[in-house]
């Protein structure tokens, strides 16, 4: 785990956006829901695990790292988190993270989550991806607006990942321009082997072009693609809505993160995947 590299290093195309890119379709998003609140949970476990977590906070806990096998001995890196589902086997991380142009989908790449990943441990176990999904508009277009990847793990020694580790809220059409805390494993900051976080007021991106999602102030880089971004969240209880994740920076734009705005498009995402057995 600790030779991986993150989809950053292994595909610089997909972090070194330019205000000058303009070779994409501008897309239109018409639909506009009324917001939506889907409420995560605490794991199943005893009390005195439960004081930990409640000390340490459960974004400590839902958020992991991402690793793949890309062959010849490289090997990837992203960030994900456990994200509430009726079938308690969700994660969401950056379609980047899941999908690749040539290729396809990496579910044959040994494509693996470790919740609270820590110097090369995994307190919670490895677990493997059963199914990923994304967006066409991503995966035909490269529409950021869509840079959401969807994946459903298998069980491990019987148990479903939300059962162990808990679950964050997800929340779709929120009010934009909050507070957003970001969270992921980047290779810039302790060599992407403990987790990092951002926080600051979002803004709407300037990257334009059809492009609705926002930006945040962040050091973070390579690595902690696909982490979420957490809005109303409380630092004491670790415990928020995911309305993003880390998906790329601006090359002549730098320390501020992109990221795209969950609407009903990557509702519908979720409504595909959340009863999926």
């Amino acid at each position: 785990m600790k030779a991986a590299k993150s989809a950053w290093e292994l595909y610089p195309h997909l972090s070194n956006k330019s205000l000058t890119d303009r070779n994409r379709p501008v897309i239109i998003r018409k639909r506009k829901s009324p917001p939506r609140r889907i409420h995560g949970g605490a794991p199943k476990r005893s009390r005195p695990f439960m004081e930990k977590l409640n000390k340490r906070g459960l974004m400590a806990y839902t958020t992991g790292k991402v690793f793949w096998s890309e062959g010849n001995g490289w090997y990837g890196e992203c960030s994900g988190s456990v994200t509430k589902s009726d079938n308690a086997d969700l994660i969401i991380t950056a379609a980047h993270c899941v999908y690749d142009d040539t290729t396809g989908f990496r579910t044959d790449k040994n494509w693996v989550f470790v919740p609270q990943y820590t110097n090369g441990n995994a307190p919670f176990g490895i677990w493997p991806a059963r199914y990923q999904t994304i967006l066409a508009s991503y995966s035909e277009n490269k529409d950021y607006n869509d840079d959401v990847g969807m994946v459903l793990l298998s069980t491990v020694n019987g148990q479903h990942i939300q059962d162990v580790v808990g679950s964050q809220n997800v929340a779709f059409n929120l009010p934009r321009d909050t507070i957003i805390y970001s969270f992921g494993y980047p290779k810039n900051l302790a060599n992407g082997e403990t987790l990092q976080y951002c926080s600051g007021q979002a803004l709407d991106s300037v990257w334009g072009n059809g492009y609705i999602g926002q930006t945040i102030p962040c050091l973070m880089g390579g690595g902690c693609s696909g982490g979420p971004w957490l809005q109303d969240y409380n630092p004491d209880t670790g415990i928020g809505y995911q309305v993003s994740v880390n998906s790329f920076q601006i090359s002549n734009i730098p320390n501020y993160m992109n990221g795209p705005y969950f609407d009903d498009d990557i509702s519908d995402l979720y409504d595909g995947v959340t009863n999926k057995t």
